[in-house]
């Protein structure tokens, strides 16, 4: 398969079937220790992806939960439409995650570690590296409250390693970041030089991209998200023209006054019905002399 058919993982549909199968623990596993820097003795998937036909764009949620060896939940995400308010977003997906361990009655004492990772296809923090980790801390002396909390941020556009820097490191997040970025530009030859996690997870990937039912559904999920923003961007433009026509109405009905000193109001249900450049030529029609200015306003 060539490069430019392979699809892309930032796509949310691509990333949930890359890394939600059973069959991908061991590549996953990869990936969540070059993130969160420690070693996962195994881990299982919440609710795998058992088959691709499983994997819609109806589904609300495409996040990849994941149960540690060490009772650990794993909450992973990529969010390729900027959200400005995702960190909250984020911090409550990590509040159901972490209150759904226990039930009624049982101690607190069962509680286990949540953490969420989150890849943005778009920058979020002005002033942080690609890679940002949070926890809950004192704010004046830095102590940790409890190490139950961490949340990750991956912003991938600001990810500026250039791929022989990237090959030559030999650092495993940063092969994996990139692969997440540029899988679909990366050579046989460039993938035969990353780790072997990575060459597993390439394999799967073109697969995957062989697959024309999942194809087929992220075409159907690009076009509806143009749709979508092609929908808002009307609504932009509609508010926008009804603002600029009110203004040139508003315009109209003062130099209406005082040039000719007539009244905008019985010609204003008419006057609405007319189209932005309709109005403002009226307004220029304003310096013909008075008589014909009526005339121009009944003949609406």
């Amino acid at each position: 398969m060539t490069a430019d058919l392979v699809m892309k993982p930032t796509n949310d549909l691509v990333f949930k079937a890359l890394f939600g199968q059973d069959s991908s623990r061991s590549f996953l596993q990869s990936l969540l220790e070059s993130i969160l820097q420690t070693g996962i003795t195994n881990l299982s998937i919440v609710d795998p992806v058992i088959k691709i036909q499983d994997v819609s764009d109806k589904s609300p949620i495409l996040d990849i939960k994941v149960l540690t060896a060490e009772n650990e939940y794993i909450n992973i995400e990529i969010q390729v439409a900027k959200q400005t308010y995702f960190s909250n977003r984020s911090l409550y997906y990590w509040a159901r995650i972490y209150g759904s361990q226990l039930a009624e009655g049982e101690s607190y004492t069962r509680l286990k570690r949540a953490i969420c990772i989150n890849f943005l296809d778009f920058r979020f923090f002005p002033d942080l590296k690609f890679h940002s980790a949070f926890q809950i801390q004192e704010s004046k002396t830095g102590l940790l409250l409890t190490d139950h909390f961490e949340m990750h941020f991956i912003e991938l556009p600001k990810f500026g390693y250039a791929k022989e820097e990237v090959l030559q490191e030999k650092n495993l997040l940063y092969q994996w970041i990139y692969f997440i970025k540029y899988a679909d530009k990366l050579s046989v030859e460039d993938v035969r030089h990353m780790s072997e996690p990575i060459r597993n997870a390439y394999g799967k990937l073109v697969t995957l991209s062989a697959d024309e039912t999942l194809r087929l559904r992220i075409i159907s999920q690009e076009i509806g998200r143009k749709d979508q923003q092609q929908r808002m961007q009307d609504l932009i433009d509609d508010a926008q023209l009804d603002g600029r026509k009110e203004e040139a109405i508003e315009t109209l009905r003062e130099w209406l006054f005082d040039f000719h000193g007539l009244d905008l109001s019985p010609y204003e249900q008419q006057i609405r019905r007319q189209s932005l450049e309709k109005i403002r030529e009226l307004r220029q029609g304003l310096r013909k002399d008075k008589s014909l200015v009526i005339r121009d306003l009944e003949s609406l």
